[in-house]
């Protein structure tokens, strides 16, 4: 049972017993509000339709603007998260991303370069034989399924597979008219096949708007010319139509196959430029005027305009999509603004800060999100008395303007949307962002490839809470994040698969002993190490078993304190499944059925997991060596000296090395040594000199070569703890845990840096720790391997510690983002899935942290009869579910932009809204209405009995990838069910009906009942 229901379920009890109490019976409902649980994100869903997507395929982007309208809206699923995918440098890349037939088409100068689109590998590309024309953005078109088109003066026609020109129509006197300053070279229709271009006669000094035909691709031939007055530029063309602006402020609209005139239309807005948007019959201009200004596109009358302000310049076209029309603006308030309108009304419906230049820029909408550049100047910039931020891209909420996610230093121009990705240029590269995340295969490593790294994915800089799951005993496995679902093991001997998104348990699966290893997750299966001295395989989808392989026995008490009591953990290589063992073996078995491919046994019990690299494994035990063993054979190539380097052991430390390694460029790094070791007199510890007498120094880091075994260098760790953890590299850094410090040291020189880490042994002559490019520290011993969040927005590193807490931090400093506090320590490693964060705690807990913005919405709702209904009338109960977002304003005292709530009220689509009807007999009616696009909804309820009947409003609540819709609940309202004239009337007196009192204590208790179910959701 639910929380939240079996809260509600007690109220109405105790409500039963106060009734009961006054001598009446009355029936009530199992439940008051039925409580919807949030369900698995297995199917990308239109937020505007309802509908599923299917085949991400389909979803192109194959001109600019998408398609021939030019409204900038991709139909297809786009990121929730910045994930990068992948990312190509090409040098003097720019404009726009034009995206088909797999590939990804930009120009660099007067060179075409055909990029794989999922993976940014270069398929070919093509000199062409002229310079793209126009300043903007965007000269690729998608002509049919075999040809492209780039305008270079005129048409040159390739084939899209191998990039071959097989037409080039030069127009000699393409150009605009003199003084005009085109933009764009002009626009194409792909339902007519029609290209439309601006030329200018020398000779006779006429301007001409000329119909290009490419109808067959490999002849193409201007099919008419029409002469204009003072042209600017094409700059839209649909429903058959062609339109061009004027230097005059006059918007012609032109038959697109003919080319005959159908009519003009004169605006107050001066110079029409640049380019415009055709949607849903009508024709949108803002470019380069203050008004963003709606046509009838088939009369030119003017619907409406909209007066953004003094200063208020748009360069460029917004988008438009979901009945709404998106734009950015510079304007006097005082950076510039991104805002939505109503494509039918010109209503503003919300709006949201930014800082422009001239904003040379558009904007691509997509799967209910917005995404723009909201500052395209750098940072320190002054531009009209404003300091600018920086360049940013942002993606917003389509429907609320909430901010979803910004990344600062990168500012794509022209974006685009296609295949489920979003595609930019920036800085001489090009960017995928996606919206899949990379699993989390391996628990304690997280991949193999990098280990506890996740590569180009976004993570969070503010934990909050999303979801909780509690296991009956403390939880130091670490979770494996893979296809939605996470694994990880408790103390209460179950391997769990929980929902990642809700938490919710999929399967269980009970072993012998206490889970203290972490899983693998590969193909389909889940390995697991040998906690009660057996490795098993289970179907990673149902728990099943698949097979278990029993080994020399377990042993459940080796070291104490509890910190120590680390498992080795499998990794999976392909077929193969390597894994360290308490009996001193490293075992290779087969991932298909278990079996014992290949041992090697070491000197001692083996806690730490191995890790793999070129055909080799690496491993340390408690014998103090690492060992490298050929990963085919498993025999030995090489083993280190002793990690202990010799130093002296008191009695009370008896095992020791029971870290992991990374591998990298070639190194081994590993932590090594015993904890209170003592150094020997004289002993010269290569390549460091240890002082004679030194205490807590044998706690080191090493560096090995990877092939040879060599010691490259090795270096003093804070403290006196024998590190558990897996060192992190990334970009030639080192990120590790160091007693009670995260720090960060350079992987080639590792005593540079200007942070000298903290050390306890100084009382007792102990030689300090090296320095470090930074450290940060946390409060008490450190248990924890660090995570590593590859992310566009800013690196992160995630650790949890003994003091009970989840950390983040900036990679690229130390300093603390946020963290979270647990009831229990934190031996658990941190994973990374999805923009989410996930660890367990000794507390029985098992976390999921995400930062996704949370909206406050509310209910407006009406009773269409009015107070007094017929007995078995048929009303309706009206309503709309809209948010209440945060909207940025200037405060000029401040400096600054400052969050208020907005006096916007955007509706929220396809949500479900419940109505609950309290009927005079105290019977509950539960209604459920869906919103329709713009967020009204409609219920409609027959009453069967007469008297005062109360009814509710309410919303529980959604939690979407990208952002949670708060719960909501209306106020009661009532009003009275007349009974037929020839059924007796109720008498009236000065004393109220007893059943009316009860009722109304019913009702109050209800209302507190749904408030307080409101309230949980909400924490």
């Amino acid at each position: 049972m639910k929380k939240g229901e079996k809260f509600l379920k007690i109220l109405i009890i105790v409500t039963m017993a106060l009734l009961l109490a006054s001598s009446l019976t009355i029936l009530l409902p199992n439940t008051l509000i039925p409580v919807n649980a949030l369900t698995q994100l297995t199917q990308r869903v239109d937020p505007w339709t309802g509908q599923p997507y299917g085949d991400i395929m389909q979803y192109e982007w194959p001109q600019y603007g998408c398609e021939e309208g030019q409204s900038g809206f991709g139909p297809g699923p786009a990121p929730n998260k910045p994930n990068v995918l992948w990312r190509t440098t090409v040098a003097g890349v720019g404009g726009q991303p034009i995206v088909f037939s797999g590939k990804v088409f930009v120009i660099a100068g007067s060179t075409l370069y055909a990029l794989d689109a999922f993976t940014g590998s270069v398929v070919w590309t093509r000199s062409l034989p002229r310079a793209p024309s126009g300043f903007g953005t965007a000269y690729v078109v998608k002509v049919d399924a075999e040809h492209l088109m780039v305008f270079c003066s005129g048409p040159v026609i390739l084939k899209i597979a191998t990039g071959e020109i097989v037409a080039d129509l030069h127009i000699r006197h393409y150009m605009a008219h003199p003084g005009s300053g085109q933009y764009f070279w002009g626009a194409y229709s792909s339902k007519l096949k029609m290209a439309y271009v601006p030329a200018f006669n020398v000779t006779t000094r006429e301007s001409l708007i000329l119909g290009i035909s490419l109808a067959t691709p490999s002849q193409p031939k201007i099919a008419w010319q029409y002469v204009a007055y003072s042209p600017s530029e094409v700059i839209a063309c649909g429903g058959g139509k062609v339109f061009l602006g004027t230097t005059e402020g006059t918007v012609y609209a032109l038959n697109g196959s003919t080319g005959q005139r159908l009519w003009e239309t004169h605006t107050r807005g001066g110079l029409v430029q640049q380019s415009a948007i055709y949607y849903n019959g009508k024709l949108y201009t803002s470019a380069t005027t203050t008004q963003l200004t709606c046509f009838d596109g088939e009369t030119g009358k003017i619907l409406w305009q909209y007066e953004k302000g003094g200063r208020a310049f748009s360069a460029y076209k917004g988008a438009a999509a979901y009945g709404m029309i998106f734009d950015t603006t510079i304007e006097v308030d005082p950076h510039g603004h991104v805002r939505a309108w109503d494509a039918e009304t010109g209503e503003l419906i919300w709006k949201q800060p930014a800082y422009f230049y001239i904003s040379y820029t558009t904007i691509a909408v997509a799967d209910g999100k917005v995404y723009t550049s909201i500052c395209d100047w750098a940072a320190g910039s002054v531009v009209a008395g404003i300091t600018m931020p920086g360049y940013t891209f942002a993606c917003f909420d389509a429907f609320t303007g909430t901010l979803l996610w910004r990344i600062p230093g990168i500012s794509f121009a022209h974006p685009t949307v296609a295949y489920g990705n979003l595609y930019g240029i920036y800085g001489g590269a090009v960017y995928a962002i996606t919206d899949a995340p990379r699993d989390w295969t391996h628990g304690f490593i997280g991949n193999v490839e990098n280990p506890r790294v996740a590569v180009g994915q976004s993570a969070p800089e503010v934990l909050r809470v999303r979801w909780e799951f509690q296991t009956g005993g403390d939880v130091s496995s670490s979770p494996a994040v893979v296809k939605g679902r996470v694994y990880v093991g408790s103390h209460d001997k179950n391997w769990y698969c929980l929902d990642a998104y809700t938490g919710a348990k999929i399967w269980n699966y009970t072993i012998g002993a206490p889970v203290r290893s972490s899983a693998a997750v590969v193909d389909g299966r889940m390995f697991t190490g040998a906690d009660d001295g057996t490795f098993y395989c289970l179907n990673a989808t149902t728990g099943k078993l698949i097979w278990k392989r029993t080994t020399d026995g377990a042993f459940l008490h080796l070291l104490e304190p509890l910190e120590f009591q680390v498992r080795s953990s499998p990794t999976v290589v392909g077929n193969r499944v390597y894994v360290g063992h308490l009996d001193g073996k490293v075992y290779c078995l087969r991932a298909e059925d278990g079996t014992v491919l290949w041992t090697y046994q070491t000197g001692g019990p083996i806690f730490g997991s191995p890790a793999y690299y070129k055909g080799m494994i690496y491993i340390t035990s408690t014998d103090r060596y690492l060992y490298a063993l050929n990963a085919t054979t498993g025999s030995m190539v090489w083993r280190s000296f002793p990690l202990n380097m010799n130093i002296g052991v008191p009695d009370r430390s008896v095992l020791f090395n029971i870290g992991t390694p990374t591998v990298a460029d070639g190194r081994v790094f590993i932590g090594g040594g015993v904890m209170y070791g003592t150094a020997l007199p004289g002993v010269d510890y290569y390549p460091h000199s240890v002082p004679a007498g030194a205490w807590g120094g044998a706690i080191r880091f090493f560096a090995f070569n990877a092939t040879t075994g060599a010691s490259i260098w090795n270096q003093t760790l804070a403290g006196n703890t024998q590190p558990v953890w897996v060192p992190v590299y990334w970009a030639r850094r080192l990120y590790i845990s160091e007693f009670g410090q995260v720090t960060c040291m350079n992987a080639t020189h590792p005593n540079s840096g200007p942070y000298r880490v903290a050390d306890f042994g100084a009382a007792y002559g102990a030689r300090r720790a090296g320095n470090r490019t930074w450290g940060q520290w946390l409060g008490y011993q450190i248990s924890s391997s660090v995570a590593y969040a590859d992310d566009i927005r800013g690196p992160k590193v995630y650790v949890g510690c003994d003091v009970g807490s989840v950390t983040v931090l900036n990679a690229a400093n130390g300093k603390s983002l946020s963290s979270f506090t647990t009831p229990g320590n934190v031996p658990s490693s941190p994973a990374i899935w999805d923009g989410k964060v996930y660890i367990g705690s000794v507390n029985g807990k098992i976390y999921c942290f995400d930062d996704s913005p949370r909206v406050t919405v509310s209910i407006s709702s009406e009773f269409v009869k009015g107070m007094k209904v017929k007995l078995n009338e048929t009303v309706k109960i009206r309503g709309r579910l809209f948010a209440i977002p945060e909207e940025h304003v200037w405060d000029s005292q401040k400096g600054t932009y400052v969050p208020v709530q907005s006096s916007l009220r955007p509706g929220i689509p396809n949500a479900v809204v419940h109505v609950s009807i309290i009927k005079p007999d105290m019977r509950i009616l539960n209604l459920t209405a869906k919103t329709d696009k713009y967020g009204f909804f409609e219920v409609t309820y027959t009453p069967d009995v007469a008297g005062w009947t109360c009814w509710v409003a309410w919303y529980d609540g959604e939690t979407k990838p990208a952002l949670t819709y708060n719960a909501f609940c209306t106020e009661d309202y009532w009003f009275e069910i007349i009974p037929p004239l020839t059924q007796p009337q109720l008498t009236t007196g000065s004393t109220i009906p007893t059943e009316y009192i009860i009722a109304t204590i019913l009702l109050i208790v209800v209302v507190i009942a749904i408030a307080v179910y409101i309230v949980k959701r909400k924490k």
